[in-house]
């Protein structure tokens, strides 16, 4: 559910950023190849030659995108259970993680579950790197604040 669109971007000429474990993986869905029962651009306009299919950037442990006004972080969680290569972006400046599938702030009024061992590694995640974290942003979820998170885990 992550890749939703992916061919799309790189048929417009997006770069396309994953960790170096996965590169194999996508290297597979950006094939030029037909999709037959629901032909997306990417197949029904494929690029001329392979090497203008896509740009593509591995990360290792960590890759940073900057200009003179913005700094953006991407990266790898260590150590989840999930899955390997697992990305997530920081934007320093405004102190704000953005992960997927590890923490969702949990919903008003209901009941909090024990928290996960990838609500657990994301914690340690942050630590290693040393993020000062104030928001924490799930792909699936709405925004949370750092306390609430630290809280949540009984820190």
């Amino acid at each position: 559910d992550h890749m939703g669109g992916i061919r799309t971007y790189a048929h417009e000429g997006a770069t396309i950023i994953t960790h170096q474990h996965n590169r194999s993986y996508y290297q597979e869905v950006l094939r030029a190849r037909p999709w037959l029962l629901k032909p997306d651009r990417y197949s029904l306009f494929p690029p001329e030659e392979w090497s203008e299919g896509y740009v593509f950037e591995t990360v290792s442990e960590k890759y940073v995108l900057a200009d003179d006004s913005r700094r953006v972080e991407i990266h790898n969680m260590q150590g989840l259970n999930h899955v390997e290569g697992m990305l997530a972006i920081y934007l320093p400046e405004d102190k704000i993680l953005i992960q997927a599938d590890l923490y969702s702030p949990p919903i008003p009024g209901t009941a909090a579950r024990q928290p996960s061992n990838s609500n657990l590694n994301l914690y340690r995640n942050i630590q290693r790197l040393k993020l000062d974290v104030e928001t924490i942003v799930p792909i699936h979820g709405r925004p949370g604040s750092m306390s609430q998170f630290v809280e949540y885990l009984g820190k």
